[in-house]
């Protein structure tokens, strides 16, 4: 926005600026974007990893005694970190089965 007593004026300061882009390296796949030495999204960070959440406990022995294991890799477009609708899983034991 350029302000002046008189569009003339304004349009003369408008026509003044000049934009410089510096043309900055893109990665596009999340998984590539938390590669090490991928560009990242702010200068100042270690990685492109802007949060990670767990349940806690221990979970590295939780895995290690646990009768049954299923792995799953998810892949989602970037999107907002926390949209409204929950993306969740819900797991529980059948007593009926034995393992």
């Amino acid at each position: 926005m350029c302000l002046a007593p008189t569009r003339a004026e304004a349009e003369d300061i408008a026509a003044s600026v000049k934009i410089e882009f510096d043309e900055l390296p893109a990665v596009t796949d999340m998984l590539a974007a938390c590669e090490p030495g991928a560009p990242l999204v702010h200068e100042h960070w270690a990685d492109n990893i802007c949060v990670e959440f767990s349940e806690g406990g221990q979970i590295e022995e939780a895995v290690k005694t646990a009768a049954i294991t299923v792995t799953k890799q998810i892949r989602t477009a970037r999107h907002c970190m926390f949209p409204i609708e929950g993306r969740g899983v819900i797991a529980y034991r059948d007593t009926r089965l034995r393992f």
